[in-house]
């Protein structure tokens, strides 16, 4: 197993034209050992996002990246969202899948677009952003998935804890 984790600020866009292309952009000198390795490998990408209330300015630039990302993603690849404010949702419905097919990826382009307006997320899991308890999230996710070669994973935070004006938040 390779693990990359990469901590991003949210300004950073990771939509590109496919999923290595990515990886190239990001690792260079990784990717051009291991490339051909990597083309071969089935991987998980998983994807910790920080969805409390100081990232909720962030909707409109973390939410279309992450769904141009999806619809690049290869046949056979597995993709997981772990949306996480004070805890991580782990197991979010449309958030999680092994990509089998057109629909799929379809049914993920359209559960992002509820990833930071989601009725389901209450006042307290707003209130901070626990990047310990997200990496646990990932860990039992990497644990749990033994099919793959490979774990990408990739955190979204700010890193801050504040909630903006109950005015500025989409529920």
């Amino acid at each position: 197993i390779i693990v990359m984790l990469a901590a991003l600020s949210p300004s950073i866009i990771l939509a590109q034209s496919n999923p290595l292309s990515y990886l190239e952009r990001t690792f260079p000198k990784l990717t051009n050992l291991y490339k051909d390795e990597l083309k071969q490998c089935r991987t998980h990408y998983i994807f910790a996002i920080d969805v409390s209330g100081s990232m909720v300015r962030y909707d409109e630039v973390v939410t279309p990246a992450l769904q141009a990302f999806a619809q690049a993603l290869p046949v056979g690849e597995q993709v997981s969202i772990i949306p996480f404010g004070t805890n991580p949702k782990e197991n979010t419905p449309g958030l999680c899948c092994k990509i089998d097919n057109n629909a799929q990826i379809q049914t993920l382009t359209s559960s992002l677009s509820t990833l930071y307006v989601n009725e389901g997320y209450s006042h307290e899991f707003r209130l901070n952003t626990d990047v310990c308890k997200a990496v646990e999230a990932i860990n039992k996710k990497i644990l749990n998935n033994q099919e793959v070669e490979m774990n990408v994973v990739v955190i979204i935070t700010d890193f801050l804890n504040d909630l903006p004006g109950i005015g500025e938040i989409k529920l």
